[in-house]
Parts: C-alpha cells; structure tokens; sequence
C-alpha cells in the first residue's frame, strides 16, 4: 500500500519527455529499428516504450501508469511464488510463499524512485521482472500439469517470454545466457520437456539478438574508451564480497527464511512432483549461480560502464540486483 500511495506523486522526468516526443514523430516500429541500428540492443525496452505514448498529451495520466505497472508486479510475485507450491500443500502455504516473496521482493528493491515511479525505468527494469514472474508460473503451471494433457499454448507463451527478457539488458543477456549454460550443464528439466529446448533456445537467440546489435557497437566506438579487463575484475570482486555480505548481515532474510522453513520442509516431501523440487535437487547448482552470476553482473555493470567508476562501492545494489534478477 505505500508504493501504492507514492505512485500518486510520480511525475515523468528525464528520458519520459525524450522518448515521449521520438514516439510522437515516427512510428513504434521505425523507433525500434533506429535505435536497434544506432543506439542499444535492448529492442523488448525499445518495443514497449510505446507505454510513453499512455500518457497522452496530459502527464495527468502519470501517476495512473505508474500504479497499474506497481500492482501487477505486485500479483505476478505473488502469483509466481504460489505457483511453485504443489498443490497437496493447503492453501496457506501458498499464501505464506507469496506473501514472503511479496515482503522480500518490495523490501529489498533496489532505488524503487528508478525501479517503480520512473516509467522508463519501468520500461527497462519492472517489465523484465514481471515477464520472468510469469514464466516461472507458466514453467510451474505446466509442470503440475497431468501428463498428456495439452500445453502447447503455454509453452508459445513461455517460449516468447524467453526470447523478450533478454531484450530489456544487454547485462540481463549476458546472465541469461550463463543461467542457461548452467541448466543445461547441471540440471535435468529440459530432458523431461522437449519443448524446454525450444525455450532455452529462445532464451539464447534473444541474448545474442541483443548482444550482437549493430547499435551497441555505435556506442562503443562514440565512447573511444578501452575496457580495462584486470580492473574491472578486481572492481567486480570487491563489489560481490561487499554485496554477499551486506546480504548476510540482512535481519529480514534470516527472519523469511525462518518464517518459511516449515513450508520449504513440507516442498522437499511432497511426494509429487514439482518444479521446485526439480530445480533445487542439484546442491551445487543455486550456490554456484547465486556467487557466479552475482559476480558475472557486477563485472558486466564495469564493463559497460567503467570510465564513470572509482571504487568498487560506487557500483550499488541497484546495478547488481536489477540486471541479474531477471536472469
């Protein structure tokens, strides 16, 4: 409720005005080829910036816009949450593994004045974040699914959340492809589903799509910066220490996952199957990506962005949380 009430007080600044009036004098898809071409890769953010073109002539419709995408990011946690939870659970499990989610997810959001209450941030950032919460329901949904019964149309669904994810962040891309690596190599759901090749195919194609924009390399050449590997390493390994234990030191993580031990214990019993269970079998395999893709997304924040960073603190947790989440 009060991101709810502070969304009466967002207002468009920035990069709202700037792709507001580009929408205004061109079309949706002519926006999208020119900057694919010219600027950045990230054509899913291009694609739907035509949310901008909600507001109208009047900034009066704003805070209405900014309420809307709040509330639906807020569901879609809690809807992605439940959706793991197998059904010979009770029904309050599935409320306490949403409501958590919810708390944790809100709590912790990093600089929710870019995340929440700045359409173009919600563009880039929420959108992604929102897609990734519907295709882990969709996954869970079909899962749970009896064997033989029809899918087909929630695996076009997830197959084409897959290929826009990676498109809102070329540092999104970059750890989607290493998520992917990582399932393929340690986990075994793609041998159940065929269909989940088609999905992580798309999930690559959509990274490289973005990686290999001809706008990006534009970009790099305007900059005429060169990227300092060793540094950037070292920069990116401080950073991931420094985050892991401001994470470690959270009081209202270790109070979550003592409020969700018991239900987490009924999961690993249930003697259905479910997605959760089937992603977590593997012990090496979460830890792994929670230390390597942390890293891996600080290091591709530096990458990106290095001539502007001094120390390894000025990278914030925003930068690190928001480009890795969706992956």
């Amino acid at each position: 409720m009060p991101f709810l009430a502070l969304a009466s007080y967002s207002h468009p600044a920035l990069d709202d005005f700037a792709i507001g009036n580009a929408l205004r004098t061109t079309t949706v898809g002519c926006y999208v080829w020119n900057t694919y071409f010219t600027y950045s890769g990230r054509f899913s953010a291009s694609l739907f910036s035509c949310i901008h073109l909600g507001m109208g002539d009047s900034v009066a419709w704003y805070p209405y816009l900014i309420t809307i995408f709040i509330g639906v990011f807020a569901l879609s946690l809690y809807g992605a949450a439940a959706a793991l939870i197998p059904k010979d659970c009770t029904p309050a499990g599935r409320l306490v593994a949403g409501s958590m989610v919810l708390i944790a997810g809100f709590s912790a959001f990093p600089w929710p004045a870019e995340g929440l209450f700045w359409l173009t941030g919600v563009v880039a950032y929420l959108i992604p974040l929102i897609f990734t919460c519907w295709l882990v329901a969709l996954m869970a949904s079909i899962y749970f699914a009896p064997v033989g019964s029809p899918q087909r149309l929630k695996w076009i669904v997830c197959i084409l959340l897959g290929f826009l994810i990676p498109g809102f962040s070329e540092v999104t891309a970059l750890i989607t492809l290493l998520v992917v690596g990582a399932h393929l190599y340690f986990s075994s759901i793609s041998h159940a589903y065929k269909n989940g090749y088609w999905l992580m195919a798309a999930l690559v194609f959509g990274s490289i799509f973005t990686l290999a924009a001809p706008g990006n390399f534009v970009r790099l050449q305007a900059e005429g910066e060169k990227i300092q590997m060793a540094r950037s390493v070292w920069l990116a390994a401080g950073t991931t220490v420094y985050l892991l234990l401001n994470w470690a030191g959270n009081g209202l993580l270790l109070v979550l996952t003592i409020i969700m031990l018991p239900l987490s214990q009924a999961v690993a019993r249930s003697p259905r199957a479910n997605l959760l269970n089937r992603v977590t079998t593997r012990k090496y395999l979460w830890p792994g990506l929670l230390f390597t893709g942390l890293f891996m997304a600080v290091l591709f924040c530096y990458l990106e962005r290095f001539p502007g960073w001094r120390t390894c603190f000025d990278l914030s947790f925003r930068d690190a949380s928001v480009f890795s989440g969706p992956a």
